[in-house]
């Protein structure tokens, strides 16, 4: 019991510190968790599902799943080149969901990416368009190691007329070897400028003589950046994007994504650095939770043995299940939880509250009768504390 005390501490620690960090309005996880085998859900800050928030998936399969930036396995997407994430699916979402129609004052993209290597081809982080035939016509891409920011200059009568490919980095972007880059795009339709916040691994990239492609720079100091930025002055979000009704990640082969997040705001400098120092490997934002400072690395490892020994105590059994299930949960004090039953699409299947006292407690929940075949997600939530619990159900 001492151990999970701490794991709650730490969690405490880290939601308090969390509510510094600039505040998203949805969330596509990208993971096996999230997926029904032809669509990705988003969530809400909340960790609930957005019902009417889908995500269309084409030539993706359970296989491509794989480990994410913290070490959860089938927590991120691997895209293959035919591979195609479509936001507006329904014909009517617009800006990943951000929107329904009309058009956005500000947003911010931020997107998790595990860069392979250098290719030739063009890779689609994200783009728009007006319909599946035509070319992006607004969006970012990746070609070897350099960010473009792709858009096509329209005439009055909205033809498309000059296609630009604005080089976002020089010398390069993803510059510092493989591994897990955090791209954030800020659009401002107000102030008509875009800025591009780039986190690098491997503790960044080397500049100065002898570490760019100019071997004529001069002196001898050198920089390292893990953290860059660019402001583009641009028309970022214009009154012609309000008729994309295409938003669409694909065409990015050899490329990892994970956790897009999208803002209903333009993110500052602070707040961007903030989200990537936050979110970048090494600095979990999982169950298990980042340490603050002052608690030792002892404490740490304590927590993260119990956590793991914590679920590995099978919380939801039998699984799969058919006509009922158990569910072993260890709170630190006394709560009203409230047990939900959703299916993948986000519909409520089934919902009860319980009193539970501190400690480790059993509860069995029968299932509706009419519940069909498949996977489902159960989710415990406290009412007056931070506990929370979510797992995947399979019915037989």
């Amino acid at each position: 019991m001492k151990l999970f005390v701490k794991i709650i501490l730490l969690l405490a620690i880290t939601a308090n510190a969390s509510a510094q960090l600039p505040h998203h309005t949805i969330h596509w996880p990208f993971n096996n968790v999230h997926w029904d085998n032809s669509h990705f859900l988003a969530i809400d800050p909340d960790h609930y599902i957005i019902p009417y928030l889908v995500a269309e998936t084409s030539d993706i399969i359970v296989e491509d799943f794989v480990t994410d930036r913290h070490g959860n396995n089938t927590g991120a997407i691997s895209m293959k080149s035919e591979s195609k994430i479509n936001f507006s699916s329904n014909g009517e979402e617009r800006f990943f969901g951000l929107t329904d129609g009309g058009i956005v004052d500000a947003m911010t993209i931020s997107l998790w990416i595990k860069f392979d290597g250098p290719k030739e081809e063009e890779r689609i982080l994200f783009g728009a368009k007006e319909s599946l035939s035509e070319p992006v016509k607004f969006g970012m891409s990746l070609k070897n190691k350099t960010l473009y920011l792709k858009r096509y200059f329209e005439h009055p009568d909205k033809s498309i007329g000059v296609a630009w490919d604005y080089e976002c980095f020089q010398p390069g972007a993803f510059d510092a070897g493989t591994g897990w880059y955090h791209v954030i795009m800020v659009f401002s339709r107000t102030q008509k400028y875009m800025r591009l916040f780039l986190g690098k691994p491997n503790g960044g990239a080397v500049y100065g003589p002898g570490a760019d492609t100019n071997d004529n720079v001069p002196g001898t100091a050198t920089v390292t950046r893990e953290f860059d930025g660019r402001l583009i002055w641009i028309p970022g979000i214009r009154d012609g994007l309000s008729d994309f009704d295409y938003w669409f990640m694909g065409d990015a082969d050899g490329l990892v994504f994970d956790d897009l997040m999208i803002f209903n705001y333009d993110l500052t400098l602070e707040e961007a650095k903030a989200l990537w120092n936050y979110q970048k490997p090494g600095s979990s934002t999982s169950s298990t939770a980042r340490v603050a400072e002052g608690v030792s690395e002892k404490e740490q490892e304590e927590a993260e043995t119990a956590s793991q020994s914590i679920e590995t105590e099978n919380i939801l059994y039998p699984n799969p299940a058919s006509e009922n299930f158990n569910l072993l949960l260890a709170l630190e004090e006394e709560d009203e939880v409230r047990i939900s039953i959703i299916s993948l699409s986000g519909s409520l299947i089934e919902q009860r509250k319980e009193q539970v006292g501190a400690g480790h407690h059993y509860l069995s929940i029968d299932l509706p009768s009419n519940m069909n075949r498949g996977v489902y997600l159960v989710e415990v939530r406290g009412s007056a504390t931070d506990y929370y619990y979510k797992t995947r159900l399979m019915i037989e």
